[in-house]
């Protein structure tokens, strides 16, 4: 439905990034690195975007409604392959218009490389996300 550049100015336009750190037990570090990218819009736009991206191979999901407090769709675009093959499909040149992206991108290639495993990529992580 859209192509190439047009699928690259939306992620870059209306793209929001998520890096969500969980507290969990059955992790070696104690916590868990979750990594996602979240547009929201009508749902035929949304479902567009996902044929779209789906012919890129990238796996994304549109829900009808995100939660119970804002009921408006929602196409996520979430998993660490999806999202390391949308970070290839985006030159590193272009910028996003709210100035996530690259962070984003650093910490897409962490967790690529497993690196969130350890503390000191953890602690990396933690560092980009501002919270060190």
């Amino acid at each position: 439905m859209y192509n190439k550049d047009m699928l690259i100015g939306i992620l870059l336009s209306l793209g929001r990034t998520d890096v969500l750190i969980e507290r969990v037990d059955n992790s070696s570090i104690g916590y868990r690195t979750r990594i996602r990218i979240a547009i929201r819009g009508n749902l035929e736009f949304l479902a567009a975007i996902e044929r779209s991206l789906a012919q890129h191979e990238i796996k994304s999901r549109v829900y009808e409604t995100e939660s119970a407090g804002r009921p408006r769709p929602i196409l996520r675009i979430s998993g660490n392959i999806n999202l390391f093959k949308l970070m290839a499909l985006i030159p590193e040149y272009l910028p996003d218009s709210k100035g996530e992206l690259e962070m984003f991108r650093e910490v897409v290639n962490i967790v690529a490389n497993k690196e969130h495993l350890t503390l000191d990529g953890f602690n990396r992580i933690l560092e980009i996300r501002g919270m060190i």
